[in-house]
């Protein structure tokens, strides 16, 4: 598809049919494709851990330039990476490096490493969610950009694209991650509902009231929910097991149903 300005409903369409990550993959693909991209990376951060946020990266960047960037750790200096952090507008490559204070020569050396694989000119398009997630849209060239790609009713529909890109990219990964982890790390019933108490604030003592059952088996259960989750104390349990969705309706419920005498 070859039209003149981007075909904004037929991408939505294949949006919302986004049910794998090859799914997310062909979109990515088809939008290079339409402004005549060689190159394109899709990536998002979302943050299971407040530390050690997770990275998704979908690309069909050549394979020698994936391995430089991971050999040489380029994340610390690569400016279009910084750029998606720090930013929420979309911008070209070249005026990340010539308009931005702190571009520093090692930055400008990494760009000239990055165009010797072929990545010589790209547009990025960075995105924040309301849940400390981001991703950024990256389309790149070897010779210099369609110039239908930088004017702005095109940066504009490709933003918004990005939009719902990354609103499916998010559900899509979140609910992997969330699928892989509860697989690996199931909760029972009980260490479920001890967590629960604890997104309420309540103690070990007022949990055993609650469930009717002592103070030593709500810490045992709480401290088995620990190490499957893989957390240091109950308060990372809890922060994990909110992001991972284990707490459904049911139990939202329960808690929005009980009264504790002690409140």
């Amino acid at each position: 598809m070859k039209d003149s300005t981007l075909p904004l409903q037929y991408y939505l369409r294949l949006i919302k049919k986004i049910r794998t990550t090859l799914d997310l993959q062909h979109v990515c693909s088809d939008v290079a494709s339409e402004y005549g991209c060689k190159f394109y990376c899709f990536a998002m951060l979302i943050r299971y851990s407040i530390r050690n946020p997770t990275y998704h990266v979908i690309s069909n960047y050549p394979q020698a330039w994936i391995n430089y960037y991971l050999e040489h750790d380029c994340k610390s200096y690569d400016p279009v990476f910084q750029y998606w952090l720090d930013n929420t507008t979309p911008s070209t490559w070249h005026d990340i490096v010539n308009h931005t204070p702190e571009i520093t020569q090692q930055n400008i050396n990494f760009m000239q490493a990055a165009a010797k694989y072929g990545l010589k000119t790209g547009i990025s398009f960075p995105l924040h969610g309301p849940h400390g997630d981001s991703s950024g849209l990256n389309l790149s060239h070897v010779q210099t950009l369609n110039p239908r790609l930088t004017n702005l009713e095109t940066v504009s529909k490709i933003s918004l694209l990005c939009q719902y890109l990354h609103q499916a990219a998010y559900k899509l990964l979140n609910a992997l991650n969330k699928e892989k982890s509860i697989q690996k790390n199931t909760l029972n019933l009980r260490e479920k509902e001890c967590l629960l108490w604890c997104t309420e604030g309540k103690s070990s003592w007022e949990i055993s009231i609650i469930l009717g059952i002592t103070e030593n088996v709500v810490v045992k259960h709480l401290q088995r929910a620990c190490i499957k989750l893989g957390a240091h104390n109950r308060q990372q349990a809890v922060a994990k097991a909110v992001s991972l969705g284990i707490f459904d309706q049911h139990y939202l419920e329960i808690v929005k149903s009980y009264t504790f005498n002690g409140d």
